[in-house]
């Protein structure tokens, strides 16, 4: 069934609380980077990028912080990563209880459309330029940043948006509208971007120096990675 201009108009593209409000901050050591919350049996997990939590590789219970109230509070989890080491993607089981009528947001990528707006979510530069606060219409945790690209490329591995992707946004979810089924969905999960070769030129010397700059085309990874470990769990 098609939809109309006059009903895209008042489709709600950006995401709305109930996925933002599963979006969280963690940190590993000095590590910080986004997840995102998803209950299984009963209780949530948090999904996220591999590489963000590399350190509680083969260990079978540890403990993260996630930021809530203004402190970072610290958490038991239990690590579980794909057997792909090439997949940068990770799932965190925690004792943090669902309650009762919370929603899921539905982790696929049926029915996106190449050139379509996307989401991504996360909490960029978190220690260095950007004071993040409590907000108490999201139970005192922090509200996460939202920045909008387009879908240039995707198959059943590989997500890439244009979009500009910072440090931080590492382990966030990507977040498409479903035209079709007319609710947002998650499609992967934020891994990295692809980096391009900036040259700068010495007056003195006339020679250049090299140095890697963000191309402004974002990576991420297809959320079935996520779902395959899941439904192992």
């Amino acid at each position: 069934m098609s939809t109309s201009f006059s009903e895209m108009a008042m489709i709600p593209l950006a995401p709305r609380l109930n996925v933002l409000q599963k979006v969280f901050a963690i940190k590993i050591n000095e590590s910080i980077g986004s997840s995102f919350a998803y209950p299984l049996n009963g209780y949530f997990c948090f999904i996220t990028a591999a590489h963000v939590i590399e350190n509680l590789k083969n260990k079978l219970e540890a403990e993260i912080e996630i930021y809530t109230n203004n402190i970072w509070k610290k958490i038991k989890v239990t690590p579980y990563f794909l057997d792909k080491n090439d997949i940068d993607i990770a799932i965190l089981k925690t004792d943090i209880k669902v309650e009762e009528g919370e929603s899921a947001t539905e982790l696929s990528a049926a029915n996106l459309i190449l050139g379509q707006d996307i989401y991504f979510l996360g909490f960029p530069y978190f220690d260095l330029k950007i004071k993040y606060t409590a907000s108490q219409f999201n139970s005192f945790f922090t509200i996460p940043f939202v920045k909008k690209g387009v879908l240039s490329k995707f198959d059943n591995t590989n997500i890439f948006f244009d979009g500009h992707n910072n440090p931080g946004f590492s382990g966030g979810p990507i977040v498409f509208w479903d035209y079709q089924e007319k609710k947002h969905k998650v499609l992967g999960i934020v891994s990295s971007y692809v980096t391009q070769r900036g040259s700068v030129q010495k007056i003195e010397t006339s020679s250049k120096e090299f140095y890697n700059e963000n191309s402004g085309i974002g990576h991420g990874y297809n959320i079935r990675y996520a779902k395959e470990l899941l439904e192992k769990l």
